[in-house]
């Protein structure tokens, strides 16, 4: 079984953080050790090795992440088993240029098993692209330096170079980039599409953010169709979010993808938009052109469930073909539980794990709207029951399933255990429905509070914390166990995380407005302490930083950034919140107040 190759955006959108090891060479390796184009690469994993996650029972399949100069290509293929060990013969095809390769199963991973290798030219020259991709933040200069040494042309290479200094010293990385863009602009004849590429990125950095976006303007007439084109546009609205850009500039960009998108709708960058992006939850968004895209999409890779599950969910939005958006949503929730978006990309699992709830409680809205509660019920539990943080809006469907269904007491349940999780809608909601129940709201106060006070709902879960006992950066010291009869509000998070430091601001707003009260506020953060003293001299935040935290956040099953977990005053999770945003210490403050009103 093999999954279709396609091209990629040169930074993908949706960023999964996983926590892995050196590669296991006497699990996995690969031969020739130093592969020319017109090779066989020889791919070997061997089960009964010291430390293989994977067993010799197992179908295992090779996922390939294939780097060609201006885009990559991810194919995925089954391993074929020989005597005690699984090979894949992979051809180098010219202009390959580095290889990433990780052993999964349809349930699994090996993640310390990967392995990734440079690939040569006939004369054993490293191709084009292969020292830039293994720039890393502590090697970046080295290999940056070698790869313009042999290809002067790869201005691509410099807005990696420009990325990871920006990560790593940010005071230096202004004159860096003024510097290289002067010699650039000196030196190169013409526009190439990788040129204004890194010069669009620049020039995000610099915070010229009305000159990046004339070059990209000029990068989708020139160059519609060049993955580079598609990859300054991601980030350009990566950045646009992490610098909190106004004005017109996002609304332009929005409007410029938006554009390329409905032009070529058959193209990965279409794809990754109706995956990755908001398109499919806009009502202004045609549904025409979703359509378009996933039914191709369907026909290309059908046995890939994103696209059956984005075009439901856009028909949903549209209210328009319900029927059919039902059917799109039970085949792709059989192919999420059969695990075939492994198959596609999602090498870890994580994207499965994200989207299977959704598509749940996606199925439920269908089945409440064609009247079947029973089946509407099954899938709202089924969400509640993956969902691993905290998500209010399924306890809100369930109430208004339970009151279609003239059950007021089961919705009330519902109502509350959503406005447990910091539900706005849901206090409205149990307001309707006490008055009518009572006729009025007279006495709906007490009510409430009566219900608070012998609810023993948790929002995530009802299990106890990981115990854990830290040093921060000051030198104070955190135990989990001597928190008790104190909230503690995590903050999970790293420096090169736009999201998480968005979020900053806010959440320094949270620690003046509890100061004083049993409310302790650690941010646990992937950096060393190197990094953070650095950071923490340009940007204020008022957690007590605990540095080095990996083995913590694997700990608590943090997989996604920022993420940010509050426990109780008796140390069980009561709160489980991924990602960032800007408000996300709005949605903080209403859940500590409650916790705090609690005996």
């Amino acid at each position: 079984m093999s999954t279709k190759r396609g091209k990629c955006v040169l930074i993908s959108i949706f960023t999964l953080i996983v926590f892995s090891g050196q590669s296991l060479a006497q699990v996995a390796q690969v031969e020739p050790e130093r592969p020319k184009w017109g090779d066989t690469l020889t791919v070997t994993y061997n089960p009964k090795a010291e430390g293989a996650k994977l067993f010799a029972a197992d179908e295992i399949y090779v996922s390939a992440v294939l780097y060609f100069p201006g885009h990559m290509e991810h194919l995925t293929e089954k391993m074929h088993k020989m005597g005690d060990v699984f090979k894949y013969e992979l051809t180098i095809e010219p202009h390959l240029s580095y290889v990433q390769l990780y052993f999964i199963t349809l349930d699994d991973w090996d993640m310390k098993a990967r392995v990734e290798t440079m690939v040569y030219r006939p004369d054993g020259v490293p191709a084009k692209g292969a020292y830039q991709q293994k720039m890393t933040p502590r090697k970046y200069k080295e290999f940056f330096n070698k790869e313009i040494a042999l290809y002067p042309d790869n201005y691509a290479a410099y807005r990696n170079k420009w990325w990871l200094a920006s990560s790593v010293k940010r005071e230096n990385v202004v004159s860096v980039i003024k510097k290289d863009i002067e010699t650039l602009t000196r030196q190169v004849k013409g526009e190439p599409v990788d040129f204004l590429y890194a010069l669009s990125y620049g020039y995000l950095l610099l915070g010229r953010e009305k000159k990046s976006r004339e070059i990209l303007k000029k990068m989708v007439v020139q160059y519609p169709t060049s993955p580079f084109t598609w990859a300054a546009l991601d980030d350009y609205s990566y950045q646009a979010f992490a610098q909190q850009f106004k004005g017109e500039g996002p609304e332009d960009i929005k409007k410029l993808k938006w554009k390329l998108i409905e032009q070529y709708p058959n193209t990965e960058f279409a794809r990754q938009q109706v995956a990755f992006t908001d398109v499919t939850r806009d009502e202004d968004f045609p549904l025409r052109t979703v359509e378009t895209i996933c039914q191709q999409w369907i026909e290309d890779e059908p046995e890939n469930p994103a696209p059956r599950f984005y075009l439901a969910l856009s028909y949903h939005t549209h209210q328009q073909k319900i029927e059919r958006a039902a059917s799109l949503i039970e085949h792709a929730l059989d192919l999420f539980l059969q695990g075939k978006l492994r198959l596609y990309g999602d090498i870890s699992g994580q994207q499965t794990e994200l989207l299977m709830p959704s598509a749940y409680a996606l199925s439920a809205e269908m089945s409440m709207q064609q009247n079947n509660y029973a089946k509407a019920l099954a899938a709202i539990k089924a969400a509640q029951a993956l969902e691993k943080g905290t998500n209010p809006r399924t306890y809100i469907l369930e109430g208004r399933i339970w009151q279609q269904l003239s059950q007021p007491s089961r919705a009330e349940s519902a109502y509350l255990k959503a406005w447990h999780q910091g539900s706005r809608e849901a206090e409205d909601l149990l307001k309707a429905l006490y008055k009518k129940m009572h006729g009025s709201l007279a006495g709906f106060e007490e009510h409430l509070a009566k219900k608070m006070e012998s609810s023993t709902t948790s929002t995530a879960s009802e299990r106890s914390a990981p115990a854990f006992r830290v040093t921060t950066l000051d030198g104070e010291e955190f135990d989990l166990a001597a928190l008790h009869g104190k909230i503690a509000v995590l903050n999970f998070w790293f420096i090169g995380c736009a999201p998480c430091r968005v979020e900053i601001p806010g959440l320094n707003k949270l620690v003046d407005e509890f100061k004083g009260k049993d409310v302790a506020f650690i941010a646990f953060a992937l950096d060393d302490e190197e990094a953070l003293r650095k950071f923490l001299k340009e940007t204020t935040f008022k957690y007590h930083i605990v540095p080095r935290a990996g083995e913590i956040a694997k700990q608590f099953g943090v997989s996604v950034f920022p993420t940010h977990i509050i426990i109780d005053k008796r140390g069980r999770i009561y709160s489980f919140l991924t990602g960032g945003s800007v408000n996300r210490h709005e949605d903080l403050r209403v859940l500590i107040e409650r916790l705090l009103k609690q005996r």
